[in-house]
């Protein structure tokens, strides 16, 4: 097991090693009706031409166009009920929306451009071109064409185009499974109305199942545990018979209760880092063992949903094939601002589309909520950085923003 740094390492680097240890994770094959915001695996093919027949794109007649107006009604096309024998010249067939076109015929009339009389119809209204209104067989789609590329996420119109080709299953990319640990003997469920005065109602865990949600894996287990070493360990154990990537909250500092460390030494778990030179969010650890993953977030909630945002968010799209890039927009500085520390800072802002301004919220603290409630964006300020008023930056949207 590699010996754990003291140092606090650059984001950069702590982002390397996480791009260096991936999650490696397997394709499954689920229902179409289940795929919706999956990832394909494979590149599709059609098994058939689109469309399948020669119809009509029109409610009307189909005829021989050779510049005849006055011709026979011999029968009716409807779809599902083709009409089938072949049309000569002089003769017309009834046609609805979709229907097959009958053997011989090349043109469609549609209906306000004719005259209905006994037994025929009277074109008023030529036809430009012969084929007008026809939709061919195989004009959108041959048998064999490439039409969705490995590496999509499934939406609606996918799921159309693959049932009108009969397509039952798909390929997809596996879903990572994550186990969340919240540690603390402080800790009480957010439900429970009697709580005593040394007591808080454990938040980070809801929050944390909702990122795991925006990040598109799939939460298999939530635990709670004491402030104790063998807890610990077990609870990591229990977690890593079933999940990719096991996240604890809290319990990763300096303290004589946080065992977070100890408890992943205990089981063989490389520790590949802990510490990064920002804020908030300084202490994030980060192991691994074979194919399991072990993140140990700082217990403050400010600090987890930035740990999880900056590192684990990225890594599980990507293991899933998705785009795993920040949403950002340039804004500009109101006000002057200076990083005096020597730690990358994540200040949280509001950004104003109308203006394109940024508006520092005003509480800042890797315990204040309400920093991240009242945001939509944060700015990342490197150490000693100063921004001047009018000046021009790049904001990250908060997660779950969409400007």
């Amino acid at each position: 097991m590699a010996t754990l740094s003291k140092e606090l390492i650059e984001i950069t680097e702590a982002q390397k090693i996480i791009s260096d240890n991936p999650l490696e994770l397997d394709t499954e094959t689920i229902k179409l009706s289940e795929a919706l915001g999956r990832v394909l695996a494979e590149d599709l093919r059609a098994p058939e031409a689109l469309p399948r027949y020669t119809n009509s794109a029109m409610d009307g007649f189909c005829i021989v166009w050779n510049g005849q107006t006055e011709l026979d009604i011999i029968g009716e096309s409807h779809a599902g009920h083709p009409y089938h024998n072949r049309v000569q010249a002089g003769q017309a067939v009834r046609i609805s929306t979709g229907a097959a076109l009958p053997e011989g015929t090349d043109t469609v009339v549609p209906i306000e451009n004719l005259e209905l009389q006994e037994g025929k119809i009277k074109i008023v209204v030529e036809p430009k071109k012969i084929s007008e209104h026809v939709r061919f067989k195989g004009e959108e789609i041959q048998s064999g064409d490439l039409i969705i590329k490995s590496g999509v996420e499934i939406n609606p119109s996918h799921l159309a185009m693959l049932a009108s080709f009969g397509q039952t299953e798909l390929l997809v990319y596996k879903k990572p499974k994550l186990a969340i640990i919240l540690t603390g003997s402080e800790l009480r469920a957010y439900d429970d109305q009697e709580i005593g005065d040394y007591e808080i109602r454990e938040s980070n865990g809801i929050m944390l199942e909702g990122m795991v949600k925006l990040a598109k894996a799939e939460l298999i287990s939530m635990t709670r545990v004491e402030d104790r070493l063998d807890s610990t360990i077990a609870a990591l154990e229990s977690a890593c018979q079933a999940a990719d990537c096991i996240i604890f909250s809290g319990g990763v500092s300096v303290g004589t209760k946080d065992f977070v460390k100890a408890a992943t030494a205990a089981l063989d778990f490389e520790q590949l880092f802990w510490k990064i030179k920002q804020k908030p969010g300084k202490p994030l650890f980060f192991a691994r063992k074979a194919k399991k993953l072990v993140f140990g977030l700082p217990g403050n909630p400010v600090s987890a949903l930035f740990c999880f945002s900056h590192y684990i968010q990225p890594l599980l799209l990507k293991a899933q094939a998705y785009p795993s890039k920040q949403n950002k927009v340039k804004a500009k500085v109101k006000a002057d601002i200076k990083n005096k520390g020597n730690r990358t800072n994540f200040i949280r802002v509001h950004y104003q589309k109308q203006n394109q301004e940024l508006e520092l919220i005003k509480h800042q603290g890797s315990h204040m909520m309400s920093s991240c409630t009242e945001a939509n964006a944060f700015l990342e300020l490197k150490p000693e950085q100063e921004l001047l008023a009018g000046d021009e930056v790049e904001l990250i949207l908060m997660p779950w923003e969409r400007l």
